[in-house]
Protein backbone atom coordinates (compact mmCIF):
# COMPACT_ATOMS: atom_id res chain seq x y z
CA UNK A 1 0.00 0.00 0.00
CA UNK A 2 1.81 3.30 -0.90
CA UNK A 3 2.59 5.74 1.32
CA UNK A 4 -0.30 8.52 2.33
CA UNK A 5 0.90 12.30 2.14
CA UNK A 6 1.17 14.00 5.47
CA UNK A 7 -1.61 16.49 4.54
CA UNK A 8 -4.02 12.95 3.55
CA UNK A 9 -2.95 11.21 7.22
CA UNK A 10 -4.10 14.39 8.64
CA UNK A 11 -7.10 15.06 7.04
CA UNK A 12 -7.81 11.35 7.62
CA UNK A 13 -7.23 12.12 11.50
CA UNK A 14 -9.21 14.83 11.60
CA UNK A 15 -12.24 13.04 10.10
CA UNK A 16 -11.65 10.16 12.63
CA UNK A 17 -11.31 12.26 15.67
CA UNK A 18 -14.98 14.12 14.17
CA UNK A 19 -16.54 10.99 13.73
CA UNK A 20 -15.55 9.57 17.26
CA UNK A 21 -16.37 13.25 18.69
CA UNK A 22 -19.93 12.50 16.77
CA UNK A 23 -20.48 9.05 18.82
CA UNK A 24 -19.66 10.66 22.01
CA UNK A 25 -21.99 13.04 21.57
CA UNK A 26 -24.62 10.37 20.58
CA UNK A 27 -23.38 8.37 23.87
CA UNK A 28 -24.22 11.46 25.61
CA UNK A 29 -27.36 11.98 24.43
CA UNK A 30 -28.17 8.41 25.52
CA UNK A 31 -27.10 8.75 28.25
CA UNK A 32 -29.43 11.70 29.08
CA UNK A 33 -31.88 9.45 28.14
CA UNK A 34 -31.66 6.16 30.26
CA UNK A 35 -30.73 8.52 33.34
CA UNK A 36 -34.50 8.99 34.19
CA UNK A 37 -35.01 5.39 34.32
CA UNK A 38 -32.90 4.88 37.74
CA UNK A 39 -33.79 5.69 40.80
CA UNK A 40 -34.06 9.33 42.43
CA UNK A 41 -30.84 10.87 42.80
CA UNK A 42 -29.67 14.35 44.27
CA UNK A 43 -29.08 17.03 42.04
CA UNK A 44 -27.60 20.08 41.91
CA UNK A 45 -27.88 22.27 39.42
CA UNK A 46 -25.82 25.34 38.15
CA UNK A 47 -29.03 27.51 38.33
CA UNK A 48 -29.92 26.12 41.93
CA UNK A 49 -26.35 27.01 43.69
CA UNK A 50 -26.23 30.99 42.08
CA UNK A 51 -23.21 29.88 40.13
CA UNK A 52 -22.43 31.22 36.39
CA UNK A 53 -21.98 29.73 33.07
CA UNK A 54 -20.01 30.59 30.06
CA UNK A 55 -21.30 30.31 26.80
CA UNK A 56 -20.61 26.35 26.35
CA UNK A 57 -21.27 26.28 30.20
CA UNK A 58 -17.68 24.87 30.65
CA UNK A 59 -16.79 24.08 34.36
CA UNK A 60 -14.31 25.14 36.83
CA UNK A 61 -12.52 21.28 36.02
CA UNK A 62 -12.52 21.59 32.51
CA UNK A 63 -15.51 19.55 32.26
CA UNK A 64 -18.34 20.12 29.34
CA UNK A 65 -21.67 19.58 30.59
CA UNK A 66 -25.02 20.04 28.24
CA UNK A 67 -27.41 22.58 29.79
CA UNK A 68 -29.60 20.98 32.08
CA UNK A 69 -27.03 17.86 33.08
CA UNK A 70 -26.17 17.91 37.45
CA UNK A 71 -23.05 19.70 38.85
CA UNK A 72 -21.25 19.00 40.94
CA UNK A 73 -21.48 21.21 44.71
CA UNK A 74 -17.92 22.69 43.79
CA UNK A 75 -18.57 23.40 40.09
CA UNK A 76 -18.44 26.60 39.05
CA UNK A 77 -19.87 28.20 36.06
CA UNK A 78 -20.86 31.36 34.10
CA UNK A 79 -24.95 31.75 33.55
CA UNK A 80 -27.17 34.29 32.52
CA UNK A 81 -31.19 34.28 33.21
CA UNK A 82 -31.81 32.70 29.79
CA UNK A 83 -29.24 30.09 30.19
CA UNK A 84 -31.13 29.33 33.44
CA UNK A 85 -34.07 28.93 32.12
CA UNK A 86 -32.55 26.93 29.21
CA UNK A 87 -30.94 24.82 32.09
CA UNK A 88 -34.68 23.25 32.71
CA UNK A 89 -34.37 25.43 35.68
CA UNK A 90 -37.48 24.79 38.14
CA UNK A 91 -39.23 22.32 35.66
CA UNK A 92 -37.94 19.35 36.72
CA UNK A 93 -39.25 16.63 38.94
CA UNK A 94 -37.71 14.29 41.64
CA UNK A 95 -35.17 12.23 38.83
CA UNK A 96 -33.71 15.55 37.36
CA UNK A 97 -34.33 17.89 34.62
CA UNK A 98 -35.78 17.15 32.00
CA UNK A 99 -34.44 19.46 28.81
CA UNK A 100 -36.86 18.92 26.16
CA UNK A 101 -39.63 19.38 28.42
CA UNK A 102 -41.50 22.97 29.21
CA UNK A 103 -44.28 21.70 31.74
CA UNK A 104 -44.03 22.14 35.46
CA UNK A 105 -43.57 19.29 37.46
CA UNK A 106 -46.30 17.67 39.33
CA UNK A 107 -43.71 16.23 42.47
CA UNK A 108 -41.62 17.44 44.78
CA UNK A 109 -38.09 18.23 43.73
CA UNK A 110 -34.68 17.70 45.72
CA UNK A 111 -32.28 20.82 46.10
CA UNK A 112 -29.24 21.83 47.71
CA UNK A 113 -28.62 25.57 48.55
CA UNK A 114 -25.34 26.75 49.47
CA UNK A 115 -26.12 29.86 51.82
CA UNK A 116 -23.21 32.93 52.72
CA UNK A 117 -23.33 33.85 56.68
CA UNK A 118 -25.82 36.94 57.09
CA UNK A 119 -24.36 37.96 60.08
CA UNK A 120 -21.46 36.58 62.59
CA UNK A 121 -19.18 37.97 65.55
CA UNK A 122 -17.28 37.40 68.76
CA UNK A 123 -18.54 37.58 72.13
CA UNK A 124 -14.94 38.38 74.27
CA UNK A 125 -15.32 37.93 78.18
CA UNK A 126 -15.59 41.21 79.09
CA UNK A 127 -17.27 42.22 82.21
CA UNK A 128 -18.50 45.57 80.75
CA UNK A 129 -19.56 44.39 77.67
CA UNK A 130 -17.40 46.91 76.10
CA UNK A 131 -15.24 44.66 73.19
CA UNK A 132 -16.65 42.74 70.01
CA UNK A 133 -15.45 42.41 66.40
CA UNK A 134 -19.17 42.97 63.99
CA UNK A 135 -16.67 43.97 60.53
CA UNK A 136 -13.56 41.76 61.50
CA UNK A 137 -12.01 39.05 59.62
CA UNK A 138 -12.28 36.50 61.99
CA UNK A 139 -14.11 34.67 65.06
CA UNK A 140 -12.89 32.86 67.84
CA UNK A 141 -14.46 30.18 69.60
CA UNK A 142 -12.09 28.93 73.06
CA UNK A 143 -9.89 30.55 75.52
CA UNK A 144 -6.66 32.96 74.80
CA UNK A 145 -3.63 32.60 76.86
CA UNK A 146 -4.90 34.59 79.63
CA UNK A 147 -8.05 32.56 80.14
CA UNK A 148 -10.51 34.68 78.57
CA UNK A 149 -13.50 32.96 76.87
CA UNK A 150 -14.39 33.92 73.17
CA UNK A 151 -17.97 32.68 71.77
CA UNK A 152 -18.25 32.74 67.99
CA UNK A 153 -22.53 33.93 67.18
CA UNK A 154 -23.06 33.16 63.22
CA UNK A 155 -26.29 33.08 61.64
CA UNK A 156 -27.76 32.28 58.19
CA UNK A 157 -30.61 34.16 55.69
CA UNK A 158 -32.73 30.88 55.77
CA UNK A 159 -36.02 32.37 54.72
CA UNK A 160 -34.55 34.05 51.86
CA UNK A 161 -33.11 31.97 50.14
CA UNK A 162 -35.24 28.22 50.66
CA UNK A 163 -38.96 28.22 49.26
CA UNK A 164 -41.56 28.08 51.98
CA UNK A 165 -43.23 24.73 52.67
CA UNK A 166 -39.53 23.08 51.33
CA UNK A 167 -38.78 20.25 54.19
CA UNK A 168 -34.99 20.46 55.08
CA UNK A 169 -33.41 16.87 54.76
CA UNK A 170 -29.73 17.77 55.82
CA UNK A 171 -27.67 21.06 56.92
CA UNK A 172 -23.90 21.17 57.11
CA UNK A 173 -21.91 24.32 57.85
CA UNK A 174 -18.54 24.56 56.64
CA UNK A 175 -16.00 27.28 58.41
CA UNK A 176 -12.21 27.91 57.75
CA UNK A 177 -10.31 27.75 60.45
CA UNK A 178 -7.32 30.01 60.11
CA UNK A 179 -5.41 30.41 62.90
CA UNK A 180 -4.54 28.12 66.04
CA UNK A 181 -1.76 27.31 69.13
CA UNK A 182 -3.60 24.21 70.28
CA UNK A 183 -4.11 21.14 69.29
CA UNK A 184 -7.27 19.23 68.26
CA UNK A 185 -10.06 20.62 70.49
CA UNK A 186 -14.05 20.25 70.28
CA UNK A 187 -15.79 23.01 68.79
CA UNK A 188 -20.01 22.68 69.35
CA UNK A 189 -22.77 24.71 68.03
CA UNK A 190 -25.88 25.47 70.33
CA UNK A 191 -29.25 27.34 69.00
CA UNK A 192 -29.33 30.81 70.61
CA UNK A 193 -32.71 31.94 71.73
CA UNK A 194 -31.98 35.84 71.61
CA UNK A 195 -31.11 38.29 68.26
CA UNK A 196 -28.10 39.74 68.67
CA UNK A 197 -26.38 42.29 66.53
CA UNK A 198 -23.18 43.15 64.13
CA UNK A 199 -22.08 46.70 64.26
CA UNK A 200 -19.53 48.47 62.38
CA UNK A 201 -16.50 47.47 64.99
CA UNK A 202 -13.29 46.15 63.82
CA UNK A 203 -10.34 44.54 65.57
CA UNK A 204 -6.88 44.84 64.25
CA UNK A 205 -3.85 42.60 64.16
CA UNK A 206 -4.89 38.83 64.30
CA UNK A 207 -8.39 40.12 66.27
CA UNK A 208 -7.98 37.93 69.08
CA UNK A 209 -8.65 40.95 71.93
CA UNK A 210 -11.44 42.62 69.75
CA UNK A 211 -11.93 46.53 69.82
CA UNK A 212 -14.21 48.64 71.14
CA UNK A 213 -17.68 47.56 70.79
CA UNK A 214 -19.72 50.00 68.17
CA UNK A 215 -23.67 50.29 68.17
CA UNK A 216 -25.71 47.45 67.34
CA UNK A 217 -22.79 45.29 67.99
CA UNK A 218 -23.45 41.91 70.54
CA UNK A 219 -20.70 41.37 72.86
CA UNK A 220 -20.10 39.58 76.47
CA UNK A 221 -23.36 41.50 78.12
CA UNK A 222 -24.96 43.01 74.73
CA UNK A 223 -27.34 41.36 72.23
CA UNK A 224 -27.32 44.92 70.71
CA UNK A 225 -24.42 47.12 72.10
CA UNK A 226 -25.63 50.75 73.00
CA UNK A 227 -24.37 53.40 75.81
CA UNK A 228 -28.27 52.72 78.25
CA UNK A 229 -27.44 49.18 78.82
CA UNK A 230 -30.93 48.20 77.45
CA UNK A 231 -30.20 45.36 75.27
CA UNK A 232 -28.65 42.36 77.12
CA UNK A 233 -27.98 38.66 77.03
CA UNK A 234 -29.75 37.04 80.06
CA UNK A 235 -26.83 35.44 80.98
CA UNK A 236 -23.83 37.17 80.30
CA UNK A 237 -21.85 34.80 77.43
CA UNK A 238 -25.15 34.81 75.55
CA UNK A 239 -28.62 32.86 75.43
CA UNK A 240 -28.31 29.21 74.13
CA UNK A 241 -29.35 26.02 74.36
CA UNK A 242 -26.74 24.31 76.54
CA UNK A 243 -27.57 20.97 74.23
CA UNK A 244 -25.11 20.90 71.44
CA UNK A 245 -26.40 20.35 67.73
CA UNK A 246 -23.68 19.13 66.55
CA UNK A 247 -19.98 18.71 67.77
CA UNK A 248 -16.24 19.13 65.22
CA UNK A 249 -13.27 18.00 66.32
CA UNK A 250 -11.11 21.26 64.92
CA UNK A 251 -7.08 20.42 64.99
CA UNK A 252 -4.46 22.78 62.50
CA UNK A 253 -5.64 25.10 60.30
CA UNK A 254 -7.76 24.31 57.52
CA UNK A 255 -11.68 23.37 56.45
CA UNK A 256 -14.21 21.71 58.72
CA UNK A 257 -17.41 21.05 58.37
CA UNK A 258 -19.93 20.03 60.87
CA UNK A 259 -21.79 17.36 59.24
CA UNK A 260 -25.52 17.15 59.44
CA UNK A 261 -27.60 16.24 62.64
CA UNK A 262 -31.16 15.58 63.60
CA UNK A 263 -30.90 18.39 66.18
CA UNK A 264 -29.15 20.72 62.66
CA UNK A 265 -31.72 19.50 60.67
CA UNK A 266 -34.02 20.38 63.22
CA UNK A 267 -32.64 23.73 63.88
CA UNK A 268 -32.86 24.94 59.86
CA UNK A 269 -36.59 23.87 59.74
CA UNK A 270 -37.14 25.73 62.56
CA UNK A 271 -35.47 28.71 60.81
CA UNK A 272 -37.05 28.28 57.52
CA UNK A 273 -40.99 28.35 59.13
CA UNK A 274 -40.61 31.15 61.61
CA UNK A 275 -37.80 33.62 60.03
CA UNK A 276 -38.32 35.54 63.88
CA UNK A 277 -36.83 32.57 65.38
CA UNK A 278 -33.64 32.51 63.25
CA UNK A 279 -30.78 33.77 65.69
CA UNK A 280 -28.26 31.22 64.08
CA UNK A 281 -25.93 29.65 66.01
CA UNK A 282 -23.12 29.81 68.83
CA UNK A 283 -19.96 27.99 68.75
CA UNK A 284 -18.29 27.12 71.60
CA UNK A 285 -14.48 25.36 71.84
CA UNK A 286 -12.96 23.88 74.87
CA UNK A 287 -13.27 26.09 78.03
CA UNK A 288 -11.67 23.70 80.53
CA UNK A 289 -7.94 25.38 79.79
CA UNK A 290 -6.14 28.29 78.61
CA UNK A 291 -4.56 28.83 74.93
CA UNK A 292 -7.07 26.61 73.20
CA UNK A 293 -8.80 29.19 71.41
CA UNK A 294 -9.61 28.71 67.27
CA UNK A 295 -10.16 31.36 64.80
CA UNK A 296 -12.27 31.39 62.29
CA UNK A 297 -12.73 33.44 59.14
CA UNK A 298 -15.46 35.34 59.00
CA UNK A 299 -18.13 36.46 56.22
CA UNK A 300 -16.36 39.74 55.93
CA UNK A 301 -12.93 37.80 54.86
CA UNK A 302 -11.01 39.23 52.01
CA UNK A 303 -11.11 35.42 49.99
CA UNK A 304 -15.26 34.53 49.37
CA UNK A 305 -13.96 31.00 49.05
CA UNK A 306 -12.67 30.86 53.15
CA UNK A 307 -16.39 32.74 54.41
CA UNK A 308 -18.43 30.31 56.67
CA UNK A 309 -21.40 28.50 54.71
CA UNK A 310 -24.43 26.28 55.09
CA UNK A 311 -25.15 23.40 52.79
CA UNK A 312 -29.02 23.00 53.23
CA UNK A 313 -30.41 19.80 51.22
CA UNK A 314 -34.56 19.84 50.52
CA UNK A 315 -37.10 18.98 49.53
CA UNK A 316 -39.02 21.62 47.57
CA UNK A 317 -42.60 20.79 47.03
CA UNK A 318 -44.48 20.73 43.84
CA UNK A 319 -43.68 23.76 41.54
CA UNK A 320 -45.08 26.89 43.39
CA UNK A 321 -44.67 30.71 42.62
CA UNK A 322 -45.40 33.99 44.07
CA UNK A 323 -46.81 36.19 41.60
CA UNK A 324 -47.83 39.62 42.20
CA UNK A 325 -49.62 42.57 40.87
CA UNK A 326 -49.84 46.18 42.30
CA UNK A 327 -51.51 49.28 40.49
CA UNK A 328 -51.90 52.57 41.03
CA UNK A 329 -53.70 55.70 38.83
CA UNK A 330 -52.22 59.04 38.53
CA UNK A 331 -53.87 61.65 39.27
CA UNK A 332 -56.28 60.14 41.88
CA UNK A 333 -58.95 62.55 40.52
CA UNK A 334 -59.75 64.57 37.32
CA UNK A 335 -62.29 66.35 35.27
CA UNK A 336 -63.66 65.77 31.89
CA UNK A 337 -61.03 65.73 29.27
CA UNK A 338 -58.36 64.90 31.74
CA UNK A 339 -55.63 62.34 31.02
CA UNK A 340 -54.88 59.88 33.79
CA UNK A 341 -52.66 56.72 34.24
CA UNK A 342 -52.89 53.31 35.02
CA UNK A 343 -49.62 51.72 36.24
CA UNK A 344 -49.32 48.27 36.78
CA UNK A 345 -46.31 45.88 38.37
CA UNK A 346 -45.99 42.68 38.02
CA UNK A 347 -43.33 40.33 39.52
CA UNK A 348 -42.93 36.77 40.89
CA UNK A 349 -40.89 36.24 44.40
CA UNK A 350 -40.77 32.68 44.20
CA UNK A 351 -37.29 30.46 43.03
CA UNK A 352 -39.91 28.80 41.03
CA UNK A 353 -40.42 29.76 37.18
CA UNK A 354 -43.92 31.07 36.92
CA UNK A 355 -45.51 30.07 33.20
CA UNK A 356 -48.87 30.48 31.84
CA UNK A 357 -49.14 34.13 33.50
CA UNK A 358 -52.31 36.39 32.49
CA UNK A 359 -53.12 39.51 33.90
CA UNK A 360 -56.40 41.21 33.12
CA UNK A 361 -57.28 44.72 33.51
CA UNK A 362 -60.83 46.17 32.42
CA UNK A 363 -60.58 49.80 31.68
CA UNK A 364 -63.68 52.01 32.99
CA UNK A 365 -65.64 52.77 29.36
CA UNK A 366 -65.30 56.23 30.03
CA UNK A 367 -61.43 56.39 29.49
CA UNK A 368 -60.58 57.21 26.16
CA UNK A 369 -57.98 57.17 23.40
CA UNK A 370 -56.51 54.36 25.38
CA UNK A 371 -52.64 53.81 24.53
CA UNK A 372 -50.35 50.73 26.24
CA UNK A 373 -47.08 50.46 26.36
CA UNK A 374 -44.88 47.87 28.75
CA UNK A 375 -41.32 47.17 30.18
CA UNK A 376 -39.27 44.49 31.52
CA UNK A 377 -40.80 41.07 30.60
CA UNK A 378 -42.72 40.69 27.62
CA UNK A 379 -46.35 40.55 27.13
CA UNK A 380 -48.67 40.49 24.62
CA UNK A 381 -51.88 41.54 24.21
CA UNK A 382 -54.49 38.82 23.56
CA UNK A 383 -58.05 40.43 24.11
CA UNK A 384 -58.01 44.32 23.26
CA UNK A 385 -62.02 44.67 23.64
CA UNK A 386 -62.89 45.39 26.09
CA UNK A 387 -59.20 46.43 27.22
CA UNK A 388 -57.34 44.64 28.11
CA UNK A 389 -55.71 40.90 28.46
CA UNK A 390 -52.44 40.26 28.18
CA UNK A 391 -50.39 37.14 28.45
CA UNK A 392 -46.79 37.26 29.91
CA UNK A 393 -43.65 35.29 29.24
CA UNK A 394 -42.40 32.96 31.66
CA UNK A 395 -41.92 34.87 34.98
CA UNK A 396 -38.39 33.78 36.36
CA UNK A 397 -37.31 34.75 39.92
CA UNK A 398 -37.21 38.32 40.83
CA UNK A 399 -38.23 39.15 37.28
CA UNK A 400 -40.92 41.99 36.99
CA UNK A 401 -42.27 43.72 33.79
CA UNK A 402 -44.24 47.06 34.19
CA UNK A 403 -47.80 47.75 31.76
CA UNK A 404 -49.12 51.17 31.44
CA UNK A 405 -52.59 52.44 30.20
CA UNK A 406 -53.11 56.04 29.67
CA UNK A 407 -56.22 57.92 28.09
CA UNK A 408 -58.68 60.69 28.59
CA UNK A 409 -61.58 61.19 30.78
CA UNK A 410 -64.49 60.92 28.38
CA UNK A 411 -65.05 64.84 28.17
CA UNK A 412 -68.33 64.12 27.37
CA UNK A 413 -69.72 63.35 31.12
CA UNK A 414 -71.97 65.38 32.83
CA UNK A 415 -72.21 64.04 36.30
CA UNK A 416 -69.49 63.88 39.04
CA UNK A 417 -68.42 59.63 39.64
CA UNK A 418 -65.88 57.60 40.84
CA UNK A 419 -64.73 54.71 38.79
CA UNK A 420 -62.91 52.16 40.86
CA UNK A 421 -61.17 48.69 38.75
CA UNK A 422 -59.70 46.11 39.63
CA UNK A 423 -56.30 44.07 37.87
CA UNK A 424 -55.76 40.69 38.26
CA UNK A 425 -52.68 38.22 37.76
CA UNK A 426 -53.10 33.99 37.52
CA UNK A 427 -50.35 31.68 36.75
CA UNK A 428 -50.82 28.11 35.56
CA UNK A 429 -48.37 27.02 38.45
CA UNK A 430 -50.33 26.72 42.16
CA UNK A 431 -49.60 30.38 43.58
CA UNK A 432 -48.82 30.03 47.33
CA UNK A 433 -49.80 33.82 48.14
CA UNK A 434 -53.69 34.47 46.27
CA UNK A 435 -53.58 37.75 48.82
CA UNK A 436 -51.71 39.60 45.99
CA UNK A 437 -52.94 38.50 42.97
CA UNK A 438 -55.23 41.74 42.97
CA UNK A 439 -55.31 45.37 43.13
CA UNK A 440 -57.29 47.66 42.54
CA UNK A 441 -57.07 51.81 41.86
CA UNK A 442 -59.77 54.41 42.45
CA UNK A 443 -60.01 57.58 39.94
CA UNK A 444 -62.65 60.54 41.14
CA UNK A 445 -64.07 62.67 38.26
CA UNK A 446 -65.59 66.07 39.60
CA UNK A 447 -67.93 67.64 37.09
CA UNK A 448 -68.47 71.51 38.21
CA UNK A 449 -72.13 72.69 38.38
CA UNK A 450 -72.82 76.49 37.12
CA UNK A 451 -73.03 77.55 40.31
CA UNK A 452 -71.34 74.92 42.56
CA UNK A 453 -71.93 76.56 45.44
CA UNK A 454 -74.56 78.69 46.71
CA UNK A 455 -74.96 80.96 49.67
CA UNK A 456 -78.41 81.40 51.51
CA UNK A 457 -79.22 84.36 53.50
CA UNK A 458 -80.32 87.76 54.05
CA UNK A 459 -79.45 90.78 51.57
CA UNK A 460 -80.64 93.20 53.88
CA UNK A 461 -80.16 93.89 57.84
CA UNK A 462 -79.24 95.97 60.93
CA UNK A 463 -76.03 96.46 62.71
CA UNK A 464 -75.68 94.88 65.97
CA UNK A 465 -78.06 91.86 64.69
CA UNK A 466 -77.04 88.43 64.12
CA UNK A 467 -78.02 86.57 60.92
CA UNK A 468 -77.31 83.43 59.33
CA UNK A 469 -76.10 81.97 55.96
CA UNK A 470 -76.22 78.77 54.78
CA UNK A 471 -73.69 77.21 51.91
CA UNK A 472 -74.89 74.26 49.60
CA UNK A 473 -72.79 72.37 47.88
CA UNK A 474 -74.51 71.65 44.36
CA UNK A 475 -72.33 68.59 43.19
CA UNK A 476 -73.90 65.45 42.46
CA UNK A 477 -71.04 63.41 43.42
CA UNK A 478 -68.44 64.52 45.90
CA UNK A 479 -65.23 63.25 47.97
CA UNK A 480 -65.20 63.88 51.96
CA UNK A 481 -64.03 65.37 53.59
CA UNK A 482 -64.47 68.81 52.85
CA UNK A 483 -63.13 71.93 54.38
CA UNK A 484 -65.31 75.07 54.26
CA UNK A 485 -63.84 78.42 54.99
CA UNK A 486 -65.81 81.73 55.38
CA UNK A 487 -64.60 84.84 55.04
CA UNK A 488 -66.48 88.38 55.66
CA UNK A 489 -66.05 91.59 55.92
CA UNK A 490 -64.96 93.07 58.90
CA UNK A 491 -64.54 89.63 60.47
CA UNK A 492 -62.54 86.58 61.49
CA UNK A 493 -61.99 83.86 59.30
CA UNK A 494 -63.92 80.50 59.96
CA UNK A 495 -62.74 77.06 59.14
CA UNK A 496 -64.02 73.84 59.61
CA UNK A 497 -62.51 70.19 58.49
CA UNK A 498 -63.31 67.19 58.23
CA UNK A 499 -66.91 67.61 57.10
CA UNK A 500 -69.05 64.88 55.17
CA UNK A 501 -71.18 66.81 54.23
CA UNK A 502 -73.29 69.69 51.18
CA UNK A 503 -73.93 71.57 53.66
CA UNK A 504 -72.53 74.44 55.96
CA UNK A 505 -74.08 77.27 57.88
CA UNK A 506 -72.62 80.17 59.90
CA UNK A 507 -73.89 83.69 61.75
CA UNK A 508 -72.56 86.64 61.62
CA UNK A 509 -73.02 89.97 63.97
CA UNK A 510 -71.83 93.54 62.07
CA UNK A 511 -71.30 96.54 64.50
CA UNK A 512 -70.81 98.50 61.19
CA UNK A 513 -73.52 99.95 58.61
CA UNK A 514 -72.80 98.86 54.77
CA UNK A 515 -72.14 96.63 52.42
CA UNK A 516 -71.02 93.26 53.93
CA UNK A 517 -69.14 90.16 51.15
CA UNK A 518 -69.57 87.07 52.20
CA UNK A 519 -67.32 84.12 50.62
CA UNK A 520 -67.07 80.37 51.23
CA UNK A 521 -64.77 78.52 50.12
CA UNK A 522 -65.64 74.21 49.81
CA UNK A 523 -62.39 72.71 49.46
CA UNK A 524 -61.37 68.30 49.05
CA UNK A 525 -58.39 66.70 47.65
CA UNK A 526 -59.50 67.42 44.09
CA UNK A 527 -60.73 70.91 44.12
CA UNK A 528 -61.99 74.10 45.43
CA UNK A 529 -64.97 76.10 45.08
CA UNK A 530 -66.07 79.30 46.23
CA UNK A 531 -69.37 81.05 46.47
CA UNK A 532 -70.54 84.58 46.93
CA UNK A 533 -73.03 86.62 48.94
CA UNK A 534 -73.52 90.35 49.92
CA UNK A 535 -75.80 92.32 52.55
CA UNK A 536 -76.24 95.51 53.35
CA UNK A 537 -76.64 96.55 56.45
CA UNK A 538 -78.10 100.08 57.96
CA UNK A 539 -78.33 102.03 61.46
CA UNK A 540 -81.63 101.55 62.87
CA UNK A 541 -83.83 104.59 62.89
CA UNK A 542 -82.75 106.62 66.10
CA UNK A 543 -86.24 106.62 68.74
CA UNK A 544 -87.15 109.61 70.43
CA UNK A 545 -87.80 109.19 74.18
CA UNK A 546 -89.78 112.81 75.80
CA UNK A 547 -90.74 113.56 79.43
CA UNK A 548 -94.31 115.11 80.12
CA UNK A 549 -94.54 116.33 83.51
CA UNK A 550 -98.21 116.36 85.17
CA UNK A 551 -99.17 118.94 87.41
CA UNK A 552 -100.13 117.81 90.55
CA UNK A 553 -103.97 117.92 91.70
CA UNK A 554 -104.24 119.12 95.23
CA UNK A 555 -106.88 117.68 97.28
Amino acid sequence: MPNKSPALKQTMTMKLSHLLATLARGLALTLVLILPLRSPTLHVYAADINVACDEGNTLRNGAHTAKGMPLDVGDQANCTPADRRSFGHNNTDDIGPDPFNRTPRLSAVTKTFIISASKDNTLYEDTSGALSNGAGQHFFAGKNNSGKIRQGVIAFDIAGHIPAGSTVISATLKLNMSRTRAGAKTVTLHTLQTDWGEGTSDAIGNEGSGAAAAAGDATWVHTFFDPSDTSTWTTPGGDFAATPSAAQPVGEAGFYTWDSTPDMVADVQGWLDSENTNFGWLLKGDEAGNRTSKRFDSKDHPTPANRPTLIVTVQVPANQVNVSLAKEVRPTSAQPGDTITYTLTFSNASIDTAMGVIITDIVPVTLTNVSISSSGVTVTETVSSPCCVWQVADLAQNERGVITISGQVNPSLSSSTRFTNTATITSAVVDTDSTDNSASAGLTVLVQATDPIVIDGPTAGLINTSYSFTATLDLLTAVFPLTYTWRATDQVPVTQTNVSGLIHSVAYTWTTAGPKTLTVTASNVATDVVGTHMIVLTTPPEIVTSTIYLPAILK
